[in-house]
């Protein structure tokens, strides 16, 4: 304790101050550093939870992009797809048109031609009437006579005949 005097500090008062300072430091610890390391704690655990959010949250993101272009990857195979499967059904639609149409063509046509047949037929029939009326009408005025018909039928018939072997 000489020393201390020697020095200038005196031990009673050293010692208070210590005890002091101690009691100081007791009641800053308890009340003051405590709740604020207590504070600090809790505010570092909430920076961490936030960030494992925010990674979270992050990686949320990342998978509902990705999710998302998969979706308009999809959709677009699928539209594609559509126009692909529409292109064919309009094909075969108009492929069946246009062979529904060449059909009834064919029937038109093949009807026109029966028709055009029979009406050729009929004019025949009415050319070698007439023709036949013309050869009795001429017979009559070269011969003078009246013929009855089975002789006119005869007659007509065998001209005709010749008529169509020279036409050949």
């Amino acid at each position: 304790m000489e020393i201390l005097s020697k020095l200038g500090i005196d031990w009673r008062l050293f010692l208070a101050q210590l005890i002091n300072f101690l009691i100081f430091f007791y009641v800053l610890r308890r009340f003051v550093f405590t709740p604020i390391l207590k504070y600090l704690e809790e505010r570092r655990k909430k920076i961490e939870r936030g960030l494992e959010h925010a990674k979270k949250s992050e990686e949320l993101h990342k998978k509902v992009k990705i999710e998302a272009e998969k979706i308009v990857l999809d959709a677009k195979r699928e539209a594609k797809e559509i126009l692909s499967e529409a292109h064919k059904e309009a094909k075969r639609s108009a492929d069946v048109f246009l062979e529904k149409a060449k059909e009834e063509s064919i029937e038109i046509l093949q009807e026109v031609k029966s028709q055009a047949e029979e009406e050729r037929r009929a004019y025949i029939i009415r050319f070698k009437s007439d023709i036949a009326k013309l050869v009795v009408f001429a017979a009559e005025k070269v011969v003078g006579k009246r013929w009855d018909s089975s002789e006119d039928k005869k007659f007509i018939e065998d001209i005709l005949l010749d008529m169509s072997k020279k036409s050949s």
